[in-house]
């Protein structure tokens, strides 16, 4: 299932005025701790606006989501007076997490494969990186997993097939 998806874009319009932006109804604007202003749109996506017009969509849980998002950040944008269309649309990143329904023995899979990283004494979950498609995959002993850098919504399931490959070999 995916639980986020992080598109960039480009407004093409710089620079853009942060005290603007930040009057825009939800919006938070502290220079101080972040230099971008976080505009919330609806079912919890945020973009990330900066002075150079690049922006940022985070918590999108579909394509659709993420479309739907900036459609209202552009909407929201005209409505404050900046005039351009978003676009160089670029998928950065899709998060998806899983649930292998029974316990994973973390240690027998660090043993069969070469190139895990698990070191449970800093951090609970075994690092397992697939080749094809190339993502990283954090597994917990409790049989959750989540798979982390990739670049299409569609290679989320068969990631998760190879690495489901991976634990029936246990």
């Amino acid at each position: 299932m995916i639980v986020n998806i992080v598109v960039t874009a480009n407004l093409h319009l710089s620079p853009l005025s942060m005290i603007e932006l930040s009057l825009i109804q939800g919006a938070q604007y502290n220079p101080l701790k972040f230099h971008g202003v976080i505009i919330p749109l609806e079912k919890k996506v945020r973009c990330l606006c900066f002075e150079s017009g690049k922006i940022v969509c985070v918590g999108g849980k579909s394509m659709e989501e993420v479309r739907k998002a900036f459609e209202q950040l552009e909407e929201l944008l005209t409505e404050e007076g900046h005039f351009g269309l978003i676009g160089d649309f670029k998928i950065q990143n899709v998060v998806a997490s899983y649930n292998w329904g029974q316990p994973i023995d973390l240690g027998m899979l660090k043993n069969m494969s070469i190139g895990v990283k698990y070191e449970p004494e800093f951090f609970p979950g075994l690092c397992y990186r697939l080749r094809i498609p190339p993502c990283t995959v954090v597994a917990f002993t409790s049989g959750k997993y989540n798979i982390t850098g990739l670049k299409t919504v569609g290679d989320a399931a068969l990631a998760s097939l190879a690495f489901e490959e991976i634990l029936y070999e246990l």
